[in-house]
Order: C-alpha cells, then sequence, then structure tokens
C-alpha cells in the first residue's frame, strides 16, 4: 500500500510522449494569452506608470529623449513586465498542473507553501528597493557631480536604474525560499543556520554596501535589518519544515493554516505604504491587495489538503478596512498610525472571526 504522504506520484502511469507535448501547449497557450491581456491593459496606463518609476530618480518633467522610439519601446517594457508580474500565479498555477502528476504529496504541499510566500517576499523586496535604496543611491550619484556638471538623463537610463535595482531586490529576497529550499533537501541544517548567523549577518552588511553604497550607512544598516529578519523568519520556518512523521506534517498544516490573517494583514500593510506613497486612497488598495495575499493562501489549500480554496475569511480584508475607514472618518483624524494599528487588529479579528464560523459551521453539518 502506498503512502499518501510520500508515496509514489498519484498519476504513475506512463503518458505518450504526444499526450505530454499537447498538454504542455496548451498550459503555455493559456499563459500566453493571460500575458497579452494583461499587457494590453498595462499600456493603456503604461506612460503614467512610468512616471512613477522614474520619480525617484529625477522629476519627469526634467527627463530627455534621445531616440524618437524611446518612449514607445520603454512602455512596450513596462507592459510586459507588469504582465508577467501580474500573471505569476497563472504561470505557476499552470506549470504546477502540468507536473502535478509526476509530484509526491509531500512535493505538492511544499510547492504550495513556498508559492505565495516567494510572491509576497518579492513585492517586499520591490518596495524597499522603490521606497528605500533606489532615491538614497540617485541622491548619492548627483551629489558627487553637483557643481560639476548638469544631469541630462534619458528617460530610458532613468528607467533601466530603477528597474535593475527593483528586480535585484526583487530577487535578493527571495533569500528565505532558497534557505527553505537548500534546508529541505539537506544541503544545510537549521543547526548550521543557527551557529553561523554572526558570519552571515556580516555577510549581509557587505551585500548591503555593495547595493546600496550610502556614505552615512543609514540604508545600509535598514537593508540589513530586513535581512536579519527575514533570516531569522527562515530559520524558525526551517524547524517545521522537515517533518519525519505524518503527525509532524498535520502539525505543521495545522499552524499554517491559521496563517491566512497574517496574510492578509501583510497585503494590506504594503498596500497601505504604497498608497500613502503614491498618492492613491488607501482604502481602495488596502482591501484589493489584502485580499489577493488571502486568497493566495487559500489557494495553497486547495494543492495541500484538496479542500475548498476558498472560504467566507476572504471577506474579513474588505470589512475589516471598510471599518476602518468609517471609524477614522467618525474620528476626524488623518493619523496614519491609528489608521494602521485599526486596519492590522481588524484584519486578524474579523478573518479568524469568520473562519471559526465557517469551521463552526461544517462541524454542525457533519
Amino acid at each position: 500500500m502506498q503512502n499518501k504522504e510520500f508515496g509514489d506520484p498519484e498519476d504513475d502511469e506512463e503518458r505518450p510522449l504526444m499526450e505530454h507535448i499537447l498538454e504542455l501547449r496548451d498550459r503555455m497557450l493559456v499563459t500566453l494569452v493571460a500575458i497579452i491581456i494583461l499587457s494590453v491593459i498595462a499600456f493603456v496606463f503604461s506612460f503614467e506608470a512610468i512616471r512613477w518609476v522614474v520619480n525617484p530618480v529625477m522629476d519627469p518633467s526634467e527627463l530627455v529623449v534621445y531616440d524618437p522610439l524611446e518612449t514607445i519601446l520603454i512602455q512596450f517594457n513596462f507592459s510586459f513586465i507588469f504582465a508577467v508580474g501580474a500573471g505569476l500565479p497563472i504561470i505557476i498555477y499552470e506549470a504546477f498542473k502540468f507536473m502535478e502528476p509526476g509530484l509526491f504529496e509531500n512535493e505538492k504541499r511544499f510547492f504550495a507553501l513556498i508559492t505565495p510566500a516567494s510572491l509576497l517576499l518579492f513585492f517586499m523586496g520591490v518596495t524597499v528597493a522603490y521606497f528605500l535604496v533606489v532615491p538614497v543611491v540617485a541622491d548619492l550619484v548627483f551629489y558627487m557631480g553637483e557643481g560639476v556638471v548638469e544631469p541630462a538623463i534619458s528617460i530610458e537610463l532613468a528607467y533601466n536604474f530603477v528597474m535593475s535595482i527593483i528586480a535585484t531586490f526583487g530577487f535578493l529576497f527571495q533569500l528565505p525560499i532558497v534557505l527553505l529550499l537548500a534546508i529541505k533537501t539537506d544541503l544545510i541544517s537549521p543547526t548550521f543556520l543557527r551557529d553561523k548567523r554572526i558570519f552571515i549577518y556580516i555577510g549581509f552588511f557587505v551585500l548591503a554596501s555593495i547595493f546600496s553604497p550610502d556614505p552615512t550607512l543609514v540604508s545600509q544598516a535598514i537593508v540589513t535589518v530586513v535581512f536579519i529578519i527575514l533570516y531569522e523568519a527562515s530559520l524558525a520556518v526551517g524547524w517545521y519544515i522537515t517533518p519525519r512523521t505524518e503527525r509532524d506534517i498535520k502539525t505543521f498544516l495545522r499552524k499554517f493554516e491559521r496563517t491566512g490573517g497574517l496574510f492578509g494583514v501583510g497585503g494590506a500593510l504594503l498596500a497601505f505604504y504604497l498608497a500613502v506613497n503614491l498618492g492613491l486612497p488607501w482604502w481602495k488598495l488596502v482591501p484589493l491587495v489584502a485580499t489577493v495575499f488571502y486568497i493566495g493562501h487559500r489557494l495553497s489549500f486547495r494543492v495541500i489538503l484538496n479542500n475548498k480554496a476558498l472560504n467566507i475569511g476572504i471577506l474579513g480584508p474588505i470589512i475589516a478596512t471598510i471599518a476602518t475607514e468609517t471609524i477614522i472618518r467618525t474620528l476626524e483624524t488623518t493619523n496614519e498610525a491609528i489608521s494602521i494599528i485599526l486596519i492590522v487588529i481588524l484584519i486578524l479579528g474579523i478573518t479568524y472571526g469568520l473562519e471559526s464560523l465557517q469551521k463552526h459551521i461544517q462541524r454542525k453539518r457533519t
């Protein structure tokens, strides 16, 4: 009898090569169509978005163009990058469904667990790069040439400068995923990471100095602290992702199931920060991003436990945002700290409350 947790893949029958090729074609076609549609949508607002992208470097109105096709090519580039980023859930889902017949149950679980975490970390890296690193590096570069040369930067150079830093930090923030994969495959152990943490912290600071050359050391310190937090979080999770018994797995899954509200809070905080810095109404962006993060968490359970992907907890971020906005208007205050505290408390409370209510209803039915 096959072990349900660690046994052979559920679909162990060999299929003809042509059948695999046809399935791959269909899934690639779905992905391609999604990227094309998202690219067209992104192109509509691409020019305004590009202005936001280059704003930390220089006022967009002061940038110059050296090639007649420069602006349109940047718009195409941005539209494609946006489409790939926004379409990542579709790309990952189609890739997973293609590989699913050959995966073990524990491999499916691990894939489902790291996917939403990877997306969250990437967006965190992008946020830190855009709002912290890019402005500091740009100010430093201009300061070094101040009084000597008059900057005349093309929109293409400014765009490529910002996007390269954003992409670098987006991928650097995948550090926890890399560490967890290394732990999962027994390349390194949590004990080794714990014992060598001081040397690794020093390495973080060196990397931060390379990617964020700030003479005041402020940005290096901030980036290093962020990396240390990510490292310690990876180390903590590392003790739980190497279960050796079925009981350990069930215990870990129960703990992971309770983190849906935390994913919603993470999305809400990220959205609030973006909204404030971009001058957007946070009460519109927060419920959207928080709900997307919550859905990403719940979709993992479609793979892990084959149960319903969503539940009424999905209403938590929406209800919490409406309640927060109502309270803020009633208090007649614009204090951002109060808004953030209310959002965190209400999303956690309402989401967990709705999830508990659904579990209670399900128990009654059974």
